[in-house]
């Protein structure tokens, strides 16, 4: 990835509505890893880290959280069921193969996608229990689902960043912004999916060829979350040109506009 920013432009535009995250912290990007106030770098490769208010999806606690640049995050120990990254195989990320939602491993994904490492695009993640962090995600929780105001209280939140990505195969002219939050207490947990109004600016990209496969597919990205097994639920327009539409609309009606807001513990979701 490349290790100029943009214009703080560019960058204030992209980030608004997020949460702070390593650029607007004023943190520079290194080569492989920043390891500043909590905040880790994925440059090359899937990067792992063990939770200390465990994440509940459809009723299970996991404990292990491991961040994709291809706009996903999956949870638990290693998957060795999917397609390894060679160079880095005890890892739960797979390679980015095309798979449809459901995943055969659990997996929230804010814009699952072909997403190019080589130019352009920063992707940050962290866990804290900073006060001002676990304020922002109970508002927008409660904001979104009142009736938990007086009942949930964050102990901890995820957070994971894209900033300005590329698709593969798209031109280096548009990039994306989004974001995902974990807000957990250990019993619940919540999802919080966050796209910027300037934050989506292209939906497709292409795979790249394979053994099968001569000539690379144009496909759209998908929004998410699975726990592997039955328990699914897709973001509206997952998996069309309609992901574009994200920041215009939200979920529940009561969330900010680009926000959406699932409790992703209950086997039943909301």
């Amino acid at each position: 990835m490349a290790g100029e920013l943009k214009s703080s432009m560019s960058n204030r535009r992209k980030a608004s509505g997020l949460f702070t995250f390593g650029i607007v912290a004023g943190f520079l990007p290194s080569e492989k890893h920043l390891w500043s106030d909590g905040d880790n770098l994925v440059t090359f490769f899937p990067e792992h880290l063990n939770l200390t208010v465990p994440i509940i999806l459809y009723g299970v606690p996991y404990h292990e959280a491991y961040v994709s640049l291809n706009g996903i995050v999956t949870l638990g120990p290693v998957c060795r069921e999917q397609p390894r990254n060679p160079e880095n195989p005890d890892t739960n990320v797979p390679l980015f193969n095309a798979d449809q939602f459901p995943f055969k491993y659990p997996a929230i994904a804010p814009f699952y996608a072909h997403i190019d490492n080589e130019n352009e695009g920063l992707i940050y993640f962290r866990e804290s229990k900073r006060a001002e962090l676990v304020a922002r995600a109970d508002e927008l929780i409660h904001q979104s689902y009142p009736d938990q105001a007086d009942t949930f209280r964050s102990q901890s939140v995820f957070l994971a960043t894209w900033h300005e990505v590329l698709g593969y195969g798209n031109s280096a002219d548009v990039d994306n912004s989004f974001q995902l939050a974990l807000a957990s207490n250990g019993q619940e947990s919540y999802a919080i999916f966050l796209y910027p109004q300037a934050g989506i600016e292209w939906t497709q990209f292409s795979s790249q060829p394979t053994e099968n496969v001569a000539q690379p597919r144009y496909l759209f990205a998908q929004a998410g979350y699975t726990d592997g097994k039955t328990g699914v639920t897709t973001l509206p327009g997952s998996g069309t040109d309609c992901m574009r539409d994200l920041p215009k609309n939200r979920y529940p009606e009561s969330a900010p506009l680009g926000v959406y807001v699932y409790c992703i513990s209950k086997v039943t979701s909301s």
